[in-house]
């Protein structure tokens, strides 16, 4: 608790290594998210929220104008009903839900080690969250080919 209280203090973030995730797990689902997105745009249209959706989960992309280029797979939890099924390729559904289920653990525990070392009366941080799911946010940046999947809390 320590070490992530200085890295927050001294840097502003901190990087989780040993975190339980095998790395043949994530390496897949990033071989997978790179091959989903070098699909047509036609095609990851096809796995959009539709329009009169509540929230965009699926994919989608930054506004053309916006200097983010960036575009993404928005995934909640594996029962919301808000989530697009993903068919291709082959297991990337499955192998999200994983990477989801293993993540959510991984976000509870940093969520409690944030509150303790924010000096917050226990649980705080998990019940001001509780109204909300985590999600998953898996983007691919073409330009600078940057891959990540990222918890959001």
């Amino acid at each position: 608790m320590e070490a992530v209280k200085e890295a927050c203090s001294e840097y502003g973030f901190f990087q989780i290594i040993n975190h339980g995730v095998p790395t043949t797990l994530m390496d897949r689902a990033l071989q997978l998210s790179s091959t989903f997105f070098n699909f047509s745009d036609d095609e990851k249209r096809k796995f959009s929220a539709p329009p009169v959706a509540p929230l965009p989960a699926g994919y989608n992309r930054q506004p053309l104008h916006s200097p983010d280029k960036n575009e993404y797979l928005l995934m909640f939890p594996p029962s919301s009903p808000f989530n697009v099924t993903l068919t291709r390729p082959p297991d990337l559904g499955e192998v999200a839900e994983e990477v989801f289920s293993r993540l959510s653990k991984t976000g509870s525990l940093i969520e409690g080690i944030i509150n303790d070392c924010l000096g917050l009366p226990a649980g705080f941080l998990g019940e001001y969250n509780s109204d909300r799911n985590c999600d998953i946010n898996n983007n691919y940046n073409r330009k600078k080919y940057n891959k990540r999947i990222q918890i959001i809390q």
